[in-house]
């Protein structure tokens, strides 16, 4: 992959806060990010582009419907018209799915279109017409996983995403560099990535999904039932106890062999999962990691590497000091500067720590950001073995250290680190570093029994990102908010008392006095700096990207990130930047902030 990771943003010097307000997906166009596009979703997109893809996608299973039920026997007329239709390359345009350290995902495959049309041929007698049954295609067979079903219902909607593409550029007013040309021979001028060669095409966010329901069926199912009648009553007749007395594996069987048999409980199911209302995901909470990795990268850059480092010895023994080294920074980082706040987000009323890929693509981006950016001379790939991913350090590809990245409450990492002893125990030119991030206070029973079969050969570094006092804080910011409100309840009352006018004076003077500070000391500043980066940028503009920063500043309050605010924008007093934090909080919108940055612009020009 290209060492560097980049948005679409960034690349084509985008304002990120203008796609989230049109609530466009900006892609890193070198990585895919783990989401997928979901059927289910596309009806209730904001775009109206998208919510009628929902339609061409129905009309498209119509045809196929047709085709397969006129068709006597395989390889008939119609059999391979149908053939035909059924053809879902790899859909890389939009750089989403599992494609590991490029956007060259695993691609649909010939494979893959057998057991779409051997399905579809199945539940032919179970359709009554409907192209709707198709619906229910990614649960009929076992390999049809949501990456795939993503491919699939990105190649059938093509022509509307080229669509949607060009009103999104249309509206961030950039123009395509690239004639393209669709299955359907319509011509559409677009962006072309640079790391892929192929072009970039859109998405709206709210049709992406993190768990696919062809990856998370019985799980679904399991849900419905809680709440629609007709389905559960099927299911505790028809599957009964088997359903809740095996395992998810034997469940997701049952449930194939139930929707292709049980002609009720297919229709019954159907009903339910249109009824169903499925959610997308939050991108901008982003609670697993999938895609703020590299954002979050951003906070490690301020780090001087060892002239060791720097200028690595060519033998092994010095390139494994040298990984000890930026190990040593990361966890320094990450334990004693505030950043593992990161890898935890509050998903409701509790708070969820990121996916093991957060961890993985936060550590690769940062080893290869400093490594790259101070001229070392060691070289860092990332490595991919089935769904997990290592990092080779090496120099003149002689000398390997191989480092894994793990979460110690994974229950294979036993089994992982004794396979590396046992492959790694010959290898005379090759080590081995075993992170794992550890999320809760008590020791895992896993990261015990790895602890005692530590060797040299693999050596066992664990960085901690125990909540720490987040969620004391939370509970107590929670009373205090309480707490202020019931006071606030009583500044209506008509009070005349001298002790309470004079109190409220003081506390009006104090206001303005902090008012003042966020706007000369603060707002003036971040406005200055955006005009001089752009001197043509309109003022809404530069007004958006200053509240956007500081709401995610407000988000993520770690000591480097409010360093290099400060820093950033020659800010000397780290308690004004609280103040302006504070001042968010009451004022989400920005509150005066547009105002103010108007006034500036107009001093500006005088």
């Amino acid at each position: 992959m290209d060492l560097q990771a980049k948005y679409f943003s960034n690349h084509f010097n985008i304002p990120k806060i203008k796609l989230d307000e049109l609530g466009v997906f900006d892609p890193i166009l070198n990585i895919d990010t783990k989401v997928f596009v979901e059927p289910f979703l596309l009806k209730r997109s904001s775009s109206k582009i998208i919510q009628y893809s929902y339609e061409n996608y129905k009309n498209f299973f119509s045809s196929l419907l047709l085709l397969l039920q006129k068709s006597a026997e395989p390889n008939d007329r119609c059999w391979r018209a149908a053939k035909n239709l059924v053809n879902f390359p790899e859909y890389q345009y939009t750089c989403i799915g599992y494609g590991a350290s490029s956007t060259d995902g695993r691609g649909s495959g010939a494979e893959f279109n057998d057991k779409i049309l051997k399905s579809a041929k199945e539940i032919v007698s179970l359709a009554e017409n409907s192209p709707e049954i198709f619906l229910l295609l990614p649960l009929l067979e076992k390999g049809i996983a949501g990456d795939r079903i993503s491919d699939m219902v990105q190649n059938i909607i093509d022509e509307d995403i080229c669509q949607y593409t060009k009103e999104i550029m249309n509206k961030i007013c950039i123009d395509g560099n690239y004639d393209h040309i669709t299955k359907n021979n319509n011509q559409y001028k677009l962006l072309l990535n640079p790391y892929s060669n192929t072009v970039i095409k859109l998405i709206p966010k709210d049709i992406l999904s993190n768990l696919p329901l062809a990856d998370d069926i019985s799980s679904v199912i399991e849900t419905m039932t809680s709440t629609n009648i007709r389905l559960r009553n099927v299911v505790n007749r028809d599957i009964g106890e088997i359903w809740r007395d095996t395992t998810k594996s034997y469940r997701q069987g049952l449930l194939l062999k139930e929707l292709k048999t049980n002609k009720e409980f297919f229709l019954e199911t159907l009903k339910a999962l249109k009824e169903h209302q499925f959610e997308h995901y939050d991108l901008d909470k982003d609670h697993e990691g999938l895609y703020k990795w590299l954002e979050n990268s951003q906070d490690f850059l301020q780090i001087e590497l060892s002239k060791e480092t720097k200028h690595c010895n060519n033998n092994l023994e010095s390139l494994a000091s040298a990984i000890k080294g930026i190990i040593a920074h990361f966890r320094d980082i990450i334990e004693n500067k505030d950043i593992w706040r990161t890898f935890w987000t509050k998903y409701g009323s509790e708070y969820k720590h990121v996916r093991v890929f957060y961890s993985q693509m936060l550590f690769f981006t940062v080893c290869n950001t400093w490594l790259t950016s101070q001229g070392s001379n060691i070289n860092v790939q990332l490595k991919q073995e089935g769904q997990n991913f290592l990092l080779e350090f090496s120099i003149s590809q002689k000398h390997l250290i191989l480092v894994y990245v793990k979460h110690a409450n994974n229950p294979s990492i036993y089994s992982s680190y004794k396979n590396i002893l046992e492959i790694s125990r010959d290898s005379h030119n090759l080590r081995n570093y075993y992170i794992i991030i550890n999320f809760k206070t008590e020791i895992t029973n896993q990261l015990k029994k790895v602890k005692i079969i530590e060797n040299s050969i693999c050596k066992i570094i664990q960085i901690n990102v125990v909540q720490k006092e987040l969620l004391s804080e939370s509970r107590i910011n929670e009373k205090t908010n309480n707490t202020m409100n019931n006071f606030l309840e009583f500044e209506d009352l008509k009070f005349t008392g001298y002790n309470y006018v004079a109190e409220k004076s003081k506390a009006a003077k104090a206001r303005h006095h902090h008012t003042t500070t966020i706007k000369n000391n603060i707002i003036q500043n971040m406005f200055n700096y955006r005009r001089e980066e752009n001197s043509q940028a309109k003022v809404s503009d530069i007004t958006n990207l200053i509240i956007h920063e500081l709401q995610k500043l407000a988000e993520n309050q770690s000591n480097i990130k409010i360093q290099n605010f400060a820093q950033k924008y020659s800010i000397t007093s780290e308690e004004n930047i609280k103040i302006i934090i504070d001042y968010l909080d009451k004022h989400n919108d920005g509150g005066q902030i547009s105002t103010w940055c108007y006034a500036f612009n107009k001093q500006h020009k005088n």
